[in-house]
């Protein structure tokens, strides 16, 4: 499952500017999930993923960009670069 995020004025000026997690199916590129909220972040990842899931339960894997959400360049005082929502994932396994 491809997992992104993006910022735009979806709603022209009738609404303040926010950001659309977009779920889409590798294998055949079919939309499956899509969630509007304020910014792109974990908590925000972690409400559509629980979404995602409820409806279509757990995917095989995810493929996402460089984000911070997704990926840390440093490790934190556990010494792990794992972010929240990696974490999360993987205990879902």
């Amino acid at each position: 499952m491809q997992i992104d995020g993006s910022d735009h004025h979806w709603f022209e000026e009738r609404a303040p500017a926010c950001t659309l997690l977009v779920y889409v199916d590798d294998a055949t590129s079919r939309l499956t999930h899509l969630h509007f909220t304020a910014s792109e972040s974990t908590f925000s990842y972690f409400e559509a993923t629980r979404a995602y899931i409820e409806c279509h339960g757990k995917p095989g894997a995810y493929y996402s960009d460089k984000a911070s959400v997704f990926r840390s360049g440093k490790a934190h005082e556990t010494g792990s670069s794992v972010t929240h929502f990696g974490r999360a994932m993987f205990e879902l396994c």
